[in-house]
């Protein structure tokens, strides 16, 4: 994904990564995983100019939700 979007604007961290448990526990405790399912339904991948809209607002919820305490 970096390697691919990044030329085309599309702001990824380089070498970031997180394990699928602490994402799910960050998504679950927040309560935000509908909120994302509405963020990307109906998304084209084909899109750019979208796909960047969609993806800012799926990191603003769960950036705005922050890290867990016990995380």
């Amino acid at each position: 994904m970096y390697r691919k979007l990044t030329s085309q604007g599309v702001k990824i961290p380089n070498g970031f990564a997180v394990t699928a448990g602490a994402y799910w526990h960050v998504i679950e405790s927040a309560r935000i995983l509908e909120e994302l399912k509405d963020a990307l339904l109906g998304l084209d991948k084909t899109d750019l100019a979208d796909l960047m809209k969609r993806g800012k607002r799926a990191r603003d919820l769960i950036l705005d939700v922050g890290i867990p305490d016990e995380l």
